[in-house]
């Protein structure tokens, strides 16, 4: 996904759910067969319903990205700053090697 300059929140969450929603084509949910989107969308319901920041919103949509798709913590930081970075990775299985957001 082409990287774009984006300075409305709405817009860049728009951009987030479009990054998840590509990067998680194809793949889903365990028992209900859903697509997996309806997870991350979920989430992000709950995490709005707490009034919390936006990049906070952005990165309760991509916070399964990592883990169970070919994109990295690395495309993450490029498409959303190191902010939605490093919340990505504190959800993101410790396991998992990639870059590290803050250094």
């Amino acid at each position: 996904m082409a990287q774009r300059h984006i300075t409305n929140h709405a817009s860049l969450l728009d951009l987030a759910i479009e990054f998840a929603t590509a990067c998680h084509h194809g793949q889903r949910r365990k028992f209900t067969q859903q697509p997996y989107i309806v997870h991350p969308l979920r989430v992000l319901s709950l995490v709005q319903s707490r009034g919390l920041s936006i990049n906070h919103l952005i990165a309760s949509v991509l916070h399964d990205v990592v883990e169970d798709t070919a994109a990295t913590l690395d495309d993450i930081a490029a498409h959303f700053g190191p902010q939605v970075c490093y919340w990505v990775q504190v959800l993101t299985r410790p396991h998992l090697p990639g870059h590290v957001c803050f250094q």
